[in-house]
Formats: structure tokens, C-alpha cells, sequence
């Protein structure tokens, strides 16, 4: 029997889902109407592309930063030229650019299996450098005013060509679109997936890039309609819908893992089962992992295995190694599964020949051993990472998808490790999961399963501590006004660890105290820190800013919690100062919510009664942080 349809509860809405990965690009739609069950659609035409769902992360630039096209189209025959007397640049695998310090940029091979993953700074020529390997980060378009095309700007390109051409393919393609979008065009919502190991300061890129694009009209609004999403948590999402998951295993207690492999990076999260009844509830285990293990990184192994096997021969140009790469990736690299048998790269003429370096009519052949060659240290990374993930759990079932996880040896490597009959299976989905993040995305957004998330970062704020003179030191005094009473400020009071597992509608609290005078303004404000590490407070005996007020290494202010103390002051008693000086002492709480894929916060307070009442609090990224 199916499982029958789950009706949408909510207003009417019309929800995008937008995956920009490092070599390809997807996009998805929902008209969410009340009573009647969520319909997903996968955008499939694009131009260039009139019968793929998917398109490449490609963009193609004049040297005064405009683009001229994108996806398909960039790789258009008309461009070449251009392209060749560099009258034009393509900016491509630009979301390398944009990933974090604490993401690991891959070693060169190496024979060693299952080796741990590094860290690293993923900054182009410096990553390579301190990998060891030739192997860089393409560049991103030059300009001809000097400098190059900011990584935020092929970004804010990038989503509003996807987001039009979404939009426009789906109200060529559904009937009653123009009288929906008349309605709800105003007020559409937007999911945006990224890799697991992205943090706020990454997400805020991505929001200000929409509101450079003109997608939303300020910052404001793209707090209220942008929805974030991991790229795991996304493809989950999809692998329940597709892959038959829903048959037996999924029971409260039981536990599998996600590995989604795509382009760059390969993210593995360990979720638990809470419920199954009235609606299927996922956990968060622990704090989820991302390598940059990706298809890309196979293809960078393979230039250098290819280099090696042809050097010294008429074939060791950079144009016949990156024409036998374009194969490779596209063809070669998509069946190879035997390390017994022979792979062959197509690239040329029957008359082009060199025995002694395997190029014979026009083929380079490979061995089965050369071909695992250029596989196995991303895919000992990944198997790496899955062992720590599910180590000490019950885990079940593992979930492999993403572009990569269509790999036969990817697939046939990862059940030799962790198949277990009776005990533990690998699944892959039935549909291509090429497209799995952008319609997970909005399945996600319908169904939000997962009711716990694990913190990426220890939170903390930056407070005001009672004057002492054997720990504030050298530091500024500060008087309240009206109190008399003397502070510090810099302290760092920790709120969440890294890594702690929090369900999304647990507030955690923390007490404030305000002097306010009359005439001041009512507002309150304070910016919710992150500390890059394993316990702030230890690091820096308690203190989270020099006596100069400026943040210590590895603090950053995340977020910006704003909210209103009028309704409050209205019920607290005057005091009056040592001076006579009146003022009144506002005590509250800010509470945040750290489970949710963005941040909440909201102002807490007792009225005259006694009552919790809870007021709204504005929670703004910073941009650079």
C-alpha cells in the first residue's frame, strides 16, 4: 500500500530551490496551496541545455566584469575565439573561492590508504603550494581595471540567472502561472544549499548576493525569505523520496548516514530516527563532516597520473592533456569500476600514435591500477570520514548520492568497508542524484524532517565584568551613569559548545541588565560571537577582546541581536543614583535558537506578574566577520 500524500497546512506559497555547486548548477520549484500535497518540480530546460536538468557552473566575462553568458552557453563555439585572444574569461569552480580556512584542500596522492584529512587554507596558489601540488584553484576572471571579478559577484550572477530562468521555465510549463505569480511573485521564498562545512559567514554571502542580484530587495527581506540548507541535510531529503528508504528500516532509534558526493566537497552527516508518527523527525548525531573530496579532485590525481605517462612524448601539451581531461571527466572517469581491465580516452586521430607511452589511433589507454590511481585518495578520504562519523552509533543503512557517489568504484569501495549483511546496508538512489541537492532543497522547505542540528562553531557574547583589579589589568573602566557601578568589558561568556547536538525549538538564555536614563532610547543590541576552537573561555582566561576592545584570534562576531525594551521599561521601578541621578535597571534574557538552519533570537522578560513574555529580536549576519 502507499503511503498516502501529506496535504500542505500552510499559507499559499511558491518556494525556489537553487543549488550552485562547483561544476554544475540545478534549480527547483514548489506551489505550495493549502490542502493539496507538495508538488516538486526540477527545472528541466535551460538555455544551452534544452533537455537537462542540470547546467554548468560556468560564466563568461568581458574584461569590464560583464557577463556575457552563462551555463551551456559559455562553452558555445561563437565564444572560442574570444575566449583564445582572452577578449573574454570564464570564471569557473568559483565556489572554491568562497570555501572557508577550516576546509581541507586535498594532499596529492599518496600511497597511503585512508589517510586522515588536512587543513588548510583554501586560497588559490597558496593551497596548492602548501599541498604539495600543482594543482590550483582556476583563478577568477581578470579586469581590465585590474584586480579580478569579486567571487560575491559571480555569485549574485549566477542566482539570478538560475532564479529567471526558473521562474521563467515554470510559467512556461504551468498552467494558471501568471495568475499565481501575480500573487505570490512578491513574496516567493528562496532555499539556498551549501556544503556542510559552510558557516554564517558564508550564508551571508550568499544572502548578500542575492540582494546584489536584485532577487530580494534589501538585507531585511532576505532575512525573512531566504531559507538555508545544508547540502546534506537537502540531500537526504531526496534519498527518502526516491530510493524505497520508507520500507521497514526507518523506526524510532535506528540511525543511518548521508554521504552526499558532489563536484568539490563530500559531506557525510549521521542522523537518528526520533519519530516516524505523525511525521518523520531526524537528529543530528554529531557535528556533521565536509572534505573537499570531490569528482574534481579525482580529475586533478588523473593530470598528474597522465602527465607522467606521457612525458617525453608529442602528447605532453597543456592542450592534448586538458582535451584528454574534458574525456576523461565526461567518459572515462563515469565507468570505471575494474582495476583489472584496460580504459581508454579518446581524444584523437587514427595517425596519432606513440606505443611506448600507450597512445595508439588517436586513444591513451589506461590501466585498471593507473585509473584507481587517481580515485583512491579521495575516496580513502571519504571512507576516512564516514568511519569517524558512524563510529560509536548503530547505524544501518548508509545513504551514498551526490554526482560523485554515482561512481561504480565510489559505490563498490564504500560497501567493501562498511557492508555488513544483517547489519548494515549502502544504498543508492534509482533516480540520478545529479539533481538531489536543488529538489532536496525544496523538500526540505515542505517537510523539514530534521528537529535537531549540530552547532559548527562554540557561541558565545562578549560581556561586561565586574571591576577587578587582578584580572582587568590595564583595561578601560567603564561607570554606569546613575549606578555608580564599575566594569570591564571584553568577557567572554560562552553560551554553546561546538558540536552540541540542539533541537530546533530549544531556546538557550542568557541574563542581561541595561542602564537606561530618561531620554535614552529603549532599544537593546548586542553581537552574538563564535570562537574558531575547542573552549574560548580556557584560551584566553576568560576574556574575548584585548584591553584595546579589539576580538582575540579566533573570536568573530557572527550576528547582530536586536529587540525592543520599551514594553519592559513600562513596568520597571525608577531608581535614583548616588547623584539623584533616575534610571531604571532593565533585567531580560536573549534567547537564541542555535538548532534551526539559521539563526532565531528573541527578548525575554517576567511581567509585573510574573508572566514570561517574549518579544521579537531582529538577527542580522555581519558581513565580514
Amino acid at each position: 500500500m502507499e503511503k498516502p500524500e501529506t496535504l500542505w497546512t500552510g499559507e499559499e506559497q511558491l518556494v525556489i530551490g537553487l543549488d550552485v555547486g562547483t561544476t554544475n548548477c540545478a534549480a527547483s520549484i514548489v506551489h505550495l496551496a493549502p490542502q493539496q500535497a507538495p508538488k516538486v518540480r526540477i527545472v528541466a530546460r535551460w538555455p544551452g541545455s534544452p533537455n537537462s536538468s542540470k547546467i554548468p557552473s560556468l560564466i563568461l566575462y568581458t574584461p569590464e566584469g560583464r557577463p556575457v553568458a552563462f551555463g551551456a552557453e559559455a562553452l558555445q563555439e561563437k565564444y572560442q575565439d574570444d575566449l583564445f585572444e582572452e577578449r573574454l574569461h570564464l570564471a569557473r569552480w568559483f565556489k572554491l573561492h568562497l570555501h572557508p580556512s577550516v576546509m581541507a584542500v586535498p594532499p596529492p596522492y599518496t600511497d597511503e590508504v585512508a589517510e586522515e584529512p588536512k587543513r588548510g587554507h583554501m586560497i588559490p596558489g597558496e593551497a596548492a603550494e602548501a599541498a604539495g601540488s600543482s594543482f590550483e584553484v582556476p583563478p577568477l576572471p581578470p579586469l581590465a581595471s585590474g584586480g579580478c571579478v569579486p567571487v560575491e559577484q559571480c555569485y549574485s550572477d549566477m542566482i539570478r540567472w538560475l532564479f529567471d530562468g526558473a521562474v521563467s521555465w515554470w510559467r512556461e510549463t504551468t498552467t494558471g502561472s501568471d495568475v499565481t505569480w501575480n500573487k505570490l511573485g512578491g513574496s516567493f521564498k528562496v532555499v539556498l544549499a551549501h556544503p556542510n562545512g559552510w558557516g554564517l559567514r558564508e550564508q551571508t554571502i550568499l544572502k548578500d548576493a542575492c540582494v546584489q542580484s536584485g532577487v530580494m530587495r534589501s538585507r531585511e527581506e532576505a532575512e525573512r525569505r531566504i531559507v538555508m540548507v545544508t547540502e546534506a541535510e537537502a540531500s537526504v531529503h531526496f534519498s527518502l523520496l526516491y530510493s524505497g528508504m520508507q520500507e521497514g528500516w526507518l523506526s524510532p532509534g535506528s540511525c543511518f548516514a548521508v554521504v552526499d558526493a558532489g563536484g568539490s566537497t563530500v559531506d557525510t552527516t549521521v542522523y537518528s530516527v526520533e519519530a516516524t508518527h505523525p511525521k518523520l523527525q531526524l537528529r543530528e548525531v554529531r557535528l556533521s563532516d565536509c572534505t573537499q573530496s570531490g569528482a574534481i579532485f579525482v580529475n586533478r590525481t588523473a593530470e598528474e597520473v597522465i602527465r607522467r605517462k606521457l612525458d617525453g612524448s608529442n602528447f605532453a601539451t597543456p592542450e592534448v592533456i586538458g582535451a584528454m581531461l574534458d574525456i576523461f571527466d565526461s567518459k572515462t572517469k563515469l565507468t570505471f569500476d575494474d582495476v583489472n581491465a584496460t580504459y581508454l580516452i579518446k581524444f584523437g586521430f587514427s595517425g596519432d600514435n606513440s606505443p611506448e607511452h600507450d597512445v595508439v589511433k588517436g586513444r591513451l589507454k589506461l590501466s585498471g591500477a593507473e585509473m584507481e590511481e587517481a580515485f583512491a585518495p579521495c575516496v580513502n578520504r571519504i571512507i576516512s570520514s564516514l568511519k569517524e562519523q558512524i563510529k560509536d552509533t548503530n547505524c544501518s543503512k548508509i545513504l551514498l548520492v551526490g554526482g560523485f557517489g554515482e561512481s561504480p568504484y565510489l559505490q563498490r569501495r564504500i560497501r567493501d568497508a562498511f557492508e555488513k549483511p544483517g547489519r548494515r546496508q549502502v544504498l543508492t538512489s534509482d533516480e540520478p542524484t545529479k539533481k538531489a541537492v536543488a529538489e532536496g532543497a525544496t523538500l526540505f522547505y515542505t517537510q523539514d524532517t530534521v528537529s535537531a542540528r549540530a552547532t559548527r562553531y562554540e557561541f558565545g557574547l562578549s560581556t561586561n565584568r565586574p571591576y577587578d583589579p587582578k584580572t582587568c589589568g590595564n583595561r578601560r573602566i567603564i561607570v554606569f551613569q546613575g549606578s555608580g557601578k564599575r566594569f570591564c568589558h571584553g568577557g567572554w561568556t560562552p553560551i554553546v559548545p561546538k558540536g552540541t547536538v540542539i533541537a530546533t525549538d530549544s531556546v538557550h538564555r542568557e541574563k542581561f541588565w541595561v542602564h537606561k536614563r530618561k531620554g535614552d532610547s529603549l532599544g537593546f543590541s548586542t553581537a552574538l560571537l563564535t570562537f574558531d576552537g575547542v573552549d574560548g573561555k580556557l584560551a584566553y582566561d576568560g576574556w574575548c577582546q584585548d584591553p584595546n576592545n579589539k576580538l582575540l584570534p579566533g573570536f568573530a562576531e557572527a550576528v547582530t541581536i536586536t529587540g525592543d525594551l520599551t514594553a519592559l521599561a513600562a513596568i520597571t521601578p525608577i531608581k535614583k543614583g548616588p547623584g539623584g541621578e533616575k534610571y531604571r535597571e532593565l533585567d531580560f534574557q536573549v534567547g537564541v535558537f542555535f538548532g534551526g538552519t539559521s539563526l532565531k533570537a528573541c527578548v525575554i522578560w517576567k511581567d509585573d506578574k510574573g508572566n514570561e513574555i517574549r518579544g521579537p529580536a531582529s538577527v542580522m549576519p555581519s558581513s565580514v566577520f
